[in-house]
């Protein structure tokens, strides 16, 4: 979780990371979103990817167990560079979660695309339940 190892410092200072450990910064790699002149175009940038759903639902009892294994898989991670952020609400719970996203059915999904924390856009229904068929739906709209 160290912003040193996804980043080019251009530095001679010497810098404690999260670890308490000391590195002597000078040249520290590219990764994930950073082109040949050492910009990261994606700094930044995220996707909230939230499950709506009720306890009391048949569908929402069926897709939960998929849901939290890609929760418990790429929550936190990084995905072509954009950090995802994977959780889910109890429409009985979160009453503002329901109304924000105009949920009427249940279980429902939406996406948002956020730079440097705030949402960019407009947030997107996703129609697919399954791990697949969510993971393959982040992999092609995090470009």
């Amino acid at each position: 979780n160290s912003l040193l190892s996804n980043s080019n410092v251009n530095s001679n200072r010497t810098v404690k990371s999260n670890s308490n450990s000391l590195i002597q910064s000078n040249s520290i790699g590219l990764s994930n979103g950073a082109n040949a002149n050492g910009a990261n175009n994606n700094v930044g940038k995220g996707i909230n990817l939230y499950m709506i759903y009720t306890a009391w639902c048949g569908h929402s009892k069926k897709a939960l167990p998929d849901f939290d294994k890609l929760m418990g898989d790429y929550d936190g991670k990084m995905l072509n560079g954009y950090k995802l952020n994977i959780k889910k609400y109890d429409a009985d719970q979160n009453e503002k979660m329901k109304k924000k996203y105009s949920i009427r059915g249940f279980p429902s999904y939406v996406m948002e695309v956020t730079q440097n924390g705030n949402v960019v856009g407009d947030f997107k229904p996703i129609n697919e339940r399954s791990y697949d068929g969510l993971l393959n739906y982040l992999k092609n709209n995090a470009v």
